[in-house]
């Protein structure tokens, strides 16, 4: 049973390499395209992105596997639910475009995967800790993820009132940091108990 309290810490180590690993290849993605006129190379620069997005997927399914039935089922749920919400707000962008909202793109689509997720990760975990613990604990088990989607929310509402912009740049880079700190509290300065 040691497998299912180290795989957690596997997984956050195996995504943190791969965020590393897509950092470089970024940075190398843009000097392969600009320095070099060989199509084989530029082909290469364009795909080198898929790699750590592999990784990534390898790291979240070792993760599913090595979990109980029961974490199993609360990932499944969690992963059905934010794709379902994604979906519904993908599909009611358009008309929602016509009362304001900025067009439609990659940042975007991104922006409302990510947050489909996490809100609905989010759900189930105030669920399961409400039904352990009560919603005290819940609550309070919750506050450094609130902390996480805080530089989101800006640069949201940044697109849509008119406050002080957020670049996208700096708005991903203020998520990545929080994630990380919120990954490095989790898992290693206080792990939840299995």
């Amino acid at each position: 049973m040691s497998y299912l309290k180290t795989a957690p810490k596997r997984y956050f180590l195996e995504v943190m390499a791969a965020l590393a690993l897509m950092f470089a290849i970024v940075w190398l993605r843009q000097f392969l395209l600009h320095a070099t006129a060989d199509p084989a190379l530029i082909l290469a620069g364009k795909l080198l992105p898929v790699l750590p997005v592999v990784v990534i997927g390898v790291a979240v399914w070792r993760l599913y596997r090595h979990q109980d039935e029961f974490q199993q089922q609360i990932m499944l749920k969690s992963a059905a639910t934010g794709g379902l919400a994604a979906m519904l707000v993908f599909m009611a962008y358009a008309p929602l475009n016509a009362l304001g909202l900025p067009p439609f793109s990659r940042q975007i689509g991104l922006l409302i995967l990510a947050l489909g997720y996490i809100l609905s990760g989010a759900i189930f975990v105030f669920l399961h800790e409400r039904a352990v613990s009560g919603t005290r604990y819940a609550l309070f088990r919750l506050t450094p993820l609130l902390a996480l989607l805080l530089p989101a929310a800006y640069w949201v509402l940044s697109l849509l009132l008119p406050v002080p912009a957020l670049s996208f740049r700096l708005g991903m880079i203020l998520l990545a940091a929080g994630a990380l700190l919120f990954g490095v509290y989790k898992i290693f300065i206080r792990p939840a108990d299995i």
